[in-house]
């Protein structure tokens, strides 16, 4: 059932730069305003973009201090209500806030735009240029509004003193470990499993228009790697070294009526599920899983009254390997199946705080080309901390747009456990990671269950410990800790 205040995907803009001298390079925010123009004309409605009431921007690793300001200006927007969201908010809560907004009624349209040039950062670094970038007006405009995370639930004082520090690689790698021993995978196995996934992702990527890096990368070489914090390797990471951006006009259908928007254009959010419930890593009792993922997951393929087999495009994030796993199984996925039509962060670029809009766009030219289909994408935040999911499709959701937050079922639902971080004694290894830098191998972490019932975290720097933990299988190991440090009994 489609109504006047139905939301619909009209206009998409996808823009990629290879520009190796960082002094041609456009910057972030150009290539935003590249790719917000390239929606309004993708959409074939010249007033929408223009009378464009709000704009929203996951904020990046750039310093203006309003993009959609920028963005506005550009566009020729004046009526914009202009919104920065930080990250630590999912951007499926951006998609969210658009979506509800034009079905409640509140606004006919809104403009969602994203990107990065971390590519062009990288050549700067590399080359010793310093980049001189708009820095917005003078004096500098603040947005409209600003979405700002609560970061409870995400970061440990404890974990960050035990060497993970604020990488995500550490924190993704020991849930990893933990879904490993819970599957009943040997090392090896699980090393096949993953090397084999993000050889097809690399493949995907060679093959997409849109894909950042043309490379096939083979199973081998991804398997051969060098690690980052294992069981992690070179490829296993999103690269956020790219220079892409991305942007998604929506409207109401009333709107898209009234502008002429051709009905092959628009692409209708069905059913958008959310999860926030936040809790740090070393707390949560089941490493191996997300019941936020799960309970968001389901509530999605129910409201758009859909089963996982009736999807015909699948993008999972893919951050890390144990995001794509956990949402196979929340969704009920055959693990086979092609899980990114993007060819994943690594290999088809991962703008960083930007890649679900990116692949939204993605999504919508691939939906556009095959009549009555549908499409899901998976959203992270944190740590896999937050889970969303977006089911789009060429026709509307029969019982309209659906919104679900699922956080109060999920925190129902979800296992902690009290963190101990000056433990002293016997505990059993739940998951763990060694990470390593250029040189090798460093520090090993572990999160570990004691006799109590509660969780705690320690850390080694023994050569001959670390090397065991990557040729043995330690979780359910037997430790005993003090002072923070572990060694085996």
């Amino acid at each position: 059932m489609s109504g006047l205040n139905t939301p619909v995907l009209v206009g998409v803009g996808l823009i990629s730069q290879h520009e190796d001298d960082p002094l041609e390079a456009a910057e972030p925010i150009e290539l935003m305003i590249d790719a917000a123009l390239a929606a309004g004309a993708d959409a074939g409605a010249p007033d929408l973009l223009k009378n464009v009431e709000r704009i929203l921007v996951p904020v990046g690793r750039w310093k203006y201090p309003n993009p959609a300001g920028l963005i506005a200006s550009a566009i020729d927007a004046p009526r914009a209500t202009t919104v920065s969201v930080h990250a630590g908010i999912s951007q499926q809560t951006v998609l969210s806030d658009a979506a509800s907004a034009i079905a409640e009624g509140s606004i006919t349209s809104a403009l969602i735009v994203g990107g990065e040039a971390g590519y062009r950062m990288a050549r700067a670094k590399a080359a010793g240029v310093e980049l001189a970038d708009n820095a917005d007006t003078d004096p500098p405009s603040e947005p409209d509004e600003v979405f700002t995370p609560e970061y409870s639930g995400i970061l440990d004082a404890a974990e960050q003193a035990s060497g993970l520090g604020f990488m995500p690689v550490g924190y993704y790698a020991i849930l990893e470990t933990a879904w490993r021993y819970a599957r009943g995978l040997s090392l090896s196995d699980h090393e096949q499993l993953m090397a084999q996934r993000y050889a097809r992702f690399s493949q995907t990527a060679a093959d997409s228009p849109h894909g950042w890096d043309g490379e096939v990368v083979s199973s081998h070489d991804i398997a051969t790697a060098p690690l980052l914090a294992y069981p992690y390797r070179k490829h296993h990471v999103s690269n956020w070294s790219v220079d892409q951006a991305s942007a998604l006009l929506m409207c109401s259908e009333a709107e898209a009526d009234r502008l002429g928007v051709a009905p092959d254009k628009r692409i209708y959010p069905q059913a958008f599920t959310e999860a926030n419930h936040a809790v740090v890593v070393s707390a949560r009792g089941e490493l191996d899983r997300s019941r936020g993922a799960e309970i968001a997951g389901q509530a999605a393929l129910v409201a758009a009254h859909c089963g996982p087999d009736d999807l015909d495009f699948v993008e999972l994030y893919t951050c890390f390997p144990i995001a794509v796993a956990i949402f196979v199984e929340a969704l009920g996925l055959n693990p086979e199946r092609n899980l990114s039509f993007s060819g994943a962060m690594p290999f088809g670029g991962g703008p960083f705080n930007n890649f679900v809009l990116h692949c939204t766009a993605q999504l919508a030219e691939h939906l556009r080309e095959t009549p009555d289909s549908r499409g899901i994408i998976s959203a992270v935040s944190g740590f896999l901390t937050k889970q969303g999911f977006a089911i789009w499709g060429t026709q509307p959701n029969p019982d309209g747009y659906q919104f679900i937050d699922v956080t109060e079922r999920a925190a129902a639902v979800t296992i902690t456990k009290p963190l101990v971080p000056d433990y002293s004694g016997s505990a059993t290894v739940a998951g763990y990671t060694v990470l390593h830098d250029r040189s090798g191998p460093t520090t090993a972490i572990i999160v570990a269950d004691t006799p109590e019932d509660s969780r705690t975290i320690a850390a080694s720097d023994d050569p001959a410990l670390l090397a065991r933990l990557e040729t043995e299988e330690f979780c359910g190991h037997e430790v005993t800790i003090e002072a923070g440090h572990f060694e085996t009994l």
